[in-house]
């Protein structure tokens, strides 16, 4: 009787570690889950959509006899409030707690025991951040330009849903900065919004009013340059279609062009310096834990 040969039983092998840009869309796929049950969330949202009700106030409320000009009160409320204001403040609500809420309940070590490389933890949250607070942003800037169209000379021409384009970049760009900032101060400081507060509300608008050296090491110096001004946005939107630009309005346009690419470029190595710095923090703090519980 022929034997029969039994062969080794094979086991599957083991499965290896998904790629980098998994991690980094596993960390953003959670982090935006947990960003959207918070109720901070509501909160941000809330004031977010509290300009949209100011130019409404002003087309069914105002009793000036002449309209009130729309172009002009959604430039000041888009660069004012949401470029100024609204954009760090969202960094401070958000990208403060992308990496010092963990640290500060203690599950930091946790969350560094899983495979996933510190840089994709650090980035997939972050872009959590930019995603969530930039659809925010653009919405409510978006409901506030169709608000101001029920005033004078703002409609919905190409060259105005252009000039909004240009508002909403400035105020990603803004989060973007600003983000990056906010989340290297969570990584370091026990206190980041406080620090945060004093470098973009206190220290930025001195050297943005003293002028000079100081203004060019500030994030707002940089989105101020990718915002047309209100006379250069007059010569853009307000010729005749068929009829260019004079020769003074054509050099402005260009000068600003070539200052937006900059500041654009700019900002982009802004954030990618304070990305690189906390992660070198998370991970500096990874080994520290690990010497305290082996002490």
């Amino acid at each position: 009787m022929a034997s029969t040969s039994v062969l080794p039983t094979e086991f599957p092998a083991p499965s290896a570690r998904g790629g980098y840009l998994n991690c980094v869309r596993a960390a953003c796929g959670h982090a935006v889950q947990m960003m959207v049950r918070r109720q901070r969330i509501i909160f941000a949202s809330i004031i977010c959509m509290l300009p949209v009700l100011l130019p409404l106030a002003l087309a069914f409320l105002s009793k000036w006899e002449f309209a009130e000009d729309g172009r002009e009160q959604f430039i000041r409320i888009g660069s004012g409030l949401y470029v100024t204001v609204l954009s760090p403040l969202l960094a401070l609500f958000f990208a403060t707690m992308l990496v010092g809420e963990e640290a500060e309940s203690q599950t930091m070590p946790y969350l560094l025991t899983r495979g996933a490389p510190r840089s994709a933890w650090v980035l997939g949250r972050f872009f959590a951040y930019v995603l969530v607070t930039g659809c925010l942003v653009s919405l409510a800037m978006s409901l506030t330009f169709a608000a101001c169209t029920t005033l004078e000379r703002l409609g919905w021409s190409l060259g105005e849903l252009k000039m909004l384009g240009q508002f909403i970049l400035a105020a990603l760009m803004g989060l973007i900065g600003y983000g990056a900032l906010t989340a290297f101060l969570g990584a370091v400081s026990k206190r980041p919004i406080l620090i945060g507060v004093v470098l973009i509300y206190g220290w930025q608008s001195v050297a943005i009013t003293v002028k000079g050296l100081l203004e060019n090491l500030t994030i707002r110096f940089y989105l101020d340059r990718m915002i047309p001004g209100e006379a250069l946005l007059d010569a853009m939107l307000g010729r005749p279609h068929g009829e260019g630009l004079g020769p003074l309005d054509a050099f402005e346009h260009e000068i600003y062009l070539s200052g937006a690419v900059w500041s654009v470029f700019v900002l982009f190595c802004i954030a990618a310096v304070f990305l690189g710095l906390t992660v070198v923090t998370v991970r500096v703090r990874q080994y520290a834990a690990v010497k305290a519980a082996g002490a």
